[in-house]
């Protein structure tokens, strides 16, 4: 067993993570509160296709990852539990969750460039370039990554949750090829934006700007915030911003698809006529 004071040091450090999840489920919860009417009016009364599918996986997948987090940091798990929500549900179900936000990303930066074909397959592939060696790297570190509960150290202590008994400094790279793909959608943005320059543009194309440059701002500060903790943070903080990841992308993305189907179905029918194609992921009253 070992000593109590090294025990409770790693628990006041493990907290934090807890207190971080119940963040990030309160900023969740928050948001479907403010966005609650929009989503019934703009999305569950929509007829269903792509745009519709995205946004409901995006909304709510989340939510499996966080109870399940919360569940174990209130509990008293064994380590095969341990590992399969902080491993299975903080890495793979992470994954899933920005590939379905950088789908969004990529139909949206598709739509802003006039629905061109040769954009959509360049995006595509990079997409999948980015999300192939991402999963490759957490298959990778999988094995040598260790969560175990505090009642392993001590059974009398009563402590609940797990924490990580090992580095997953590796996983720095996935921070920054998923940075660099959102990189490449700010610039395919600005780069339209300045060809055809932004006065006397519609509402609907000025959403297109403004949401991809707050994503972009939003996810690179996350990004940038992971990649300190794996430098310079001890083992127990790495992941403390990891759910904080997930839950960003599924607000931005959402409210990305919300915004799109709010400023069309106020734009005039001339706005939407050369992004026809692109926007019949996005709207659509049943």
């Amino acid at each position: 067993m070992q000593d109590v004071g090294v025990i409770t040091a790693s628990y006041r450090y493990s907290r934090y993570l807890t207190y971080s999840h119940l963040a990030c489920a309160s900023l969740f919860l928050w948001e479907h509160v403010l966005t609650s009417r929009y989503e019934f009016e703009l999305i569950w009364k929509a007829k269903w296709g792509l745009g519709k599918a995205l946004f409901l996986l995006a909304r709510y997948l989340v939510w499996p990852q966080l109870v399940a987090t919360l569940l174990v940091d209130f509990s008293f798990p064994d380590a095969h539990h341990c590992h399969i929500v902080f491993v299975i549900f903080s890495d793979y179900w992470a994954v899933l969750i920005a590939a379905i936000a950088s789908v969004i990303l990529v139909l949206r930066t598709w739509a802003l460039w006039e629905s061109k074909r040769c954009v959509l397959i360049g995006l595509l592939v990079a997409l999948c370039g980015a999300l192939v060696p991402i999963i490759y790297i957490h298959v990778q570190t999988v094995s040598d990554v260790q969560y175990v509960p505090y009642t392993t150290y001590s059974a009398h202590l009563r402590l609940p949750g797990c924490t990580l008994t090992s580095s997953r400094r590796k996983e720095w790279v996935t921070f920054i090829i998923a940075s660099c793909f959102d990189l490449l959608i700010l610039c395919m943005t600005v780069t339209k934006a300045a060809k055809i320059g932004l006065r006397g543009v519609s509402g609907l194309i000025s959403v297109l700007y403004r949401d991809g440059i707050v994503y972009f701002a939003c996810m690179f500060a996350v990004s940038i915030s992971n990649l300190g903790l794996i430098a310079v943070a001890p083992i127990e903080y790495i992941g403390l911003l990891r759910i904080l990841q997930g839950v960003a992308r599924s607000i931005l993305a959402c409210r990305i698809i919300l915004h799109l189907r709010e400023a069309s179905s106020v734009a005039d029918t001339d706005d939407l006529r050369t992004y026809s194609h692109a926007w019949n992921w996005g709207e659509g009253e049943g």
